[in-house]
């Protein structure tokens, strides 16, 4: 499906923009960002593929306990990521009240 991938920018988008919560002005010694070759990136790019290829498969091969598991992790760790899948995944489920507002 189209599921978005966090894989590095490809060379052309690279330094287009500082991204959120970088700075502007000149880095620091300390905070000096690797400067990757093309074939550095593209290695990584394609490491990052295969770790989501990878991935996919297991996800292919849980058992629905394990799932719910997960699911949980999820949940418990970035709550909105799971909002965000659920609300793209079908129809609106129910959501609870909020306590301010009558039932």
């Amino acid at each position: 499906r189209g599921a978005k991938r966090r894989c590095p920018p490809s060379s052309q988008s690279r330094g287009a923009s500082r991204g959120r919560g970088a700075s502007r002005g000149r880095r620091s010694a300390r905070h000096s960002a690797v400067d990757l070759g093309d074939e550095d990136l593209s290695r990584v790019r394609n490491l990052c593929s295969e770790r989501i290829d990878f991935e996919r498969q297991h996800i292919q091969n849980l058992n629905p306990q394990q799932a719910i598991d997960i699911l949980t992790m999820v949940l418990d760790r970035d709550p909105g990521v799971l909002f965000d899948v659920l609300a793209l995944s079908g129809p609106p489920a129910t959501t609870p009240p909020t306590p301010s507002q009558p039932s």
